[in-house]
């Protein structure tokens, strides 16, 4: 069926894709570049208005934060007490809140027994007696169904015991012991509490510090992802899979771009999987008449170096920049 997808009429939705595709990799860019000419990042009013992720998961800013705070902080440490910091950092997803925690809360050592468990739902009950945001809100948390599975009356709590619960369980070595991503993403869909959705970004993280999975051997479509894929191919995506849509879209990205006469400016690195599904979850955002719920709002600190996990030897990026601001004069 999909060896046939050049001869199917395409929905016009799909050509808005891949002009998105490149004009947020401009815009990327241009912000990299020329931080301070806001009114020369992009014509496109609703790409300039409105948040979106990058074309990159990895250039997120929070995705940023985990690699250069949670991950390559300089210390070395066992696949253990990785998959500790990375899931109590991702549980939450908010860089505020990690930098809340107790340093020695942060190690999974080998004394980290009840006491310290305790502690842990200690610092987070005062935050939450403080009003304090301890949730970042772009990540389906699955807070409700959770608090019931744990009977926790707090979203945190039931956090703390779905990471307690993997820690108890071992999951890590079992994870270590995957051989495809497929098998890793489905051990964590057994845990209670992670969704389809949760459960595909976590492998990915893990994947950015462990590199043991092919990134481009699966995928799983989020919500929006799904909207995206039926948005831009009506018709088709009620013959074939998602999943299949979003492989030969990463396939084919450079020569569907090149036959609309676009220009594309990546990392070094052609876009995975995770990146193409993000991607189309973003792109029914755009589609909307008044593009996303939420405003861009710039932050305080731009980020000036992109850190990338190490397994990629992504030493093209510095090329690719500077290629990228080449093509911006």
């Amino acid at each position: 069926m999909l060896s046939n997808i050049k001869e199917t009429k395409m929905h016009s939705n799909i050509d808005l894709f891949w002009y998105f595709v490149c004009e947020r990799m401009r815009l990327f860019w241009n912000k990299k570049h020329r931080p301070n000419a806001p009114h020369l990042w992009t014509p496109d009013s609703k790409l300039e208005k409105g948040s979106y992720t990058n074309v990159y998961r990895v250039l997120d800013r929070v995705s940023q934060y985990l690699l250069r705070y949670v991950i390559y902080d300089g210390k070395t440490r066992t696949k253990r007490q990785e998959f500790f910091r990375i899931m109590l950092f991702k549980l939450f997803n908010s860089p505020e809140t990690w930098e809340s925690i107790p340093e020695h809360l942060k190690e999974f050592q080998g004394s980290f027994g009840s006491k310290s468990w305790s502690a842990l739902d200690k610092h987070f009950k005062g935050l939450y007696d403080y009003n304090t945001k301890i949730f970042r809100g772009s990540y389906i948390m699955p807070s409700a169904y959770a608090c019931r599975r744990h009977h926790c009356k707090f979203s945190f709590r039931a956090m703390l015991e779905i990471l307690r619960e993997m820690m108890d369980q071992e999951i890590d070595k079992v994870l270590v012991d995957c051989e495809d991503m497929k098998e890793a993403y489905n051990v964590l869909r057994r845990i209670s509490g992670l969704g389809p959705f949760l459960a595909y970004q976590f492998v990915q993280d893990l994947n950015y510090a462990w590199g043991l999975w092919d990134e481009n051997e699966f995928v799983a479509l989020g919500p929006g992802a799904q909207r995206g894929v039926d948005l831009c191919f009506p018709e088709l995506a009620k013959q074939v899979g998602s999943e299949e849509i979003i492989d030969l879209c990463r396939d084919t990205w450079y020569s569907n771009i090149k036959k609309r006469d676009l220009v594309f400016h990546g990392i070094g690195r052609a876009p995975t999987l995770i990146d193409v599904q993000n991607c189309f979850c973003e792109i029914q955002k755009y589609l909307r008449p008044n593009g996303p719920k939420r405003n861009y709002r710039p932050h305080r600190t731009p980020l000036l170096a992109y850190v990338f996990p190490d397994w990629w030897q992504l030493s093209s990026f510095p090329e690719a920049s500077k290629a990228a601001e080449a093509s911006l004069k």
